[in-house]
């Protein structure tokens, strides 16, 4: 549901962990980056922080935040994420 909500709607932040059932994170974040306008891409996972796409190339995200996360870091990551697109 939530990939085709993004093919109708505008966001300003996506936050997918990367496994879920019936539908991966690695496809979220290609439906999220085939987007003219491309929210920032926050993906949350209790695998490493050198995440690679389902074929083996880096996965195209604006920042990895290792489970179990704070909310005080998560917050410090998406105001990263957006003051990067400010400069």
């Amino acid at each position: 549901m939530a990939v085709e909500v993004l093919k109708t709607e505008s966001f300003d932040l996506v936050l997918c962990d990367l496994v879920m059932p019936g539908l991966s994170g690695h496809k979220v974040v290609e439906v999220v980056n085939s987007r003219e306008k491309k929210p920032e891409i926050g993906v949350m996972t209790g695998w490493s922080e050198k995440v690679k796409t389902e074929d083996d190339n880096e996965l195209d995200v604006d920042f990895i935040i290792k489970k179990h996360l704070k909310f005080s870091v998560l917050a410090g990551y998406i105001n990263d994420a957006f003051d990067a697109d400010s400069k």
